[in-house]
């Protein structure tokens, strides 16, 4: 293969790259944030697996920790959120008026 043969195989191949990504774009979203998660919870995986703990009771383990302390921020979170959401709301009068 000479150069601009393989730049033009290259070319076309992150072309179709891109498209697929933009064409699969929202479907592809959850996928991303679980290989995003993977990547970062692997290293405690990994040393639970030193500590002679099967790797898929170190997953399970850590999966479940993850989405308990998930869980937990978004239940503390909600209630401050949902009054601040409220009082916006109540005050999108008077920001419109300040902007007239």
């Amino acid at each position: 293969m000479n150069a601009k043969s393989q730049f033009l195989f290259w070319a076309g191949v992150f072309l179709l790259t891109a498209l697929f990504i933009f064409v699969f774009r929202s479907m592809l979203t959850p996928f991303v944030a679980g290989i995003v998660i993977a990547y970062l919870l692997n290293p405690l995986v990994e040393r639970l697996e030193r500590r002679n703990i099967s790797r898929l009771l170190a997953t399970l383990l850590i999966l479940f920790l993850f989405f308990l302390i998930a869980l937990a921020l978004l239940i503390l979170i909600t209630p401050p959120l949902y009054r601040e959401l409220v009082e916006l709301a109540e005050n999108i009068p008077s920001y419109i008026d300040a902007l007239w």
